[in-house]
């Protein structure tokens, strides 16, 4: 599985996060998402079993939004992941890995656009069933 974005031509401005799957002869596109979208991670821990992390924004606003999705050897579903609660936010998730089907970590970082330097780290926990916001420390 990989997974990447690619940008909308027609506009320069929206990008659609894709993912290809591999079947040891060729590259096959099983998902290209609505704009705005973008997949940065993605981790397999099953034949049949892949999650992709990335964020979804608004792209006037700047508000990103995290994304992931699941992979069940057939068709891409979206999770439901955690915004944090800060108002006017960005979140972003980077990687992800699984050790299971049933547990996964997703980490990136939030923002608030209207200030620098405010990034802060974001990590979220797959059970099997959800996704939890985990406590992280800021360097």
């Amino acid at each position: 599985m990989a997974v990447g974005y690619t940008e909308d031509e027609t506009c320069h401005e929206y990008f659609h996060a894709f993912a290809e799957t591999w079947n040891g002869r060729k590259w096959h596109l099983s998902m290209l998402r609505r704009a705005p979208s973008l997949f940065f991670g993605a981790s397999c821990p099953a034949k049949n079993r892949c999650f992709a992390s990335g964020d979804t924004f608004p792209s006037r606003t700047g508000f990103a939004h995290p994304l992931i999705d699941s992979w069940n050897g057939r068709t891409w579903a979206t999770q439901h992941s955690v915004s944090t609660a800060a108002p006017d936010s960005g979140d972003l998730l980077l990687h992800v890995s699984c050790v299971t089907q049933t547990n996964c970590e997703a980490v990136g970082y939030s923002f608030d656009p209207s200030v620098s330097n405010s990034d802060q780290t974001l990590a979220e926990m797959w059970n099997g069933t959800s996704w939890t916001v985990q406590t992280t420390t800021n360097p």
